[in-house]
């Protein structure tokens, strides 16, 4: 089981994390998007600054989930 999948399980228990997996998800999506559309082209620092805003959001649901005592990791 995955980081995302385990803590997906706790959503629907808890609003806030629920709110945390879905930036974490817009911010994934939103960052394949705009790296499929840079290949070929120099816009890498839009890509770079999506690329960090999901690593931060990534960051922020794993420690909230640790927070929570919520076990996110085999």
């Amino acid at each position: 089981m995955s980081v995302i999948e385990s803590i997906q399980k706790f959503v629907p228990n808890d609003t806030q994390l629920g709110r945390l997996f879905e930036k974490v998800r817009e911010n994934a999506e939103l960052y394949l998007m705009a790296k499929q559309r840079q290949k070929g082209c120099d816009e890498m620092g839009e890509v770079a600054t999506l690329k960090d805003e999901f690593i931060y959001s990534m960051d922020g649901i794993i420690r909230y989930s640790k927070e929570k005592g919520y076990r996110t990791l085999a």
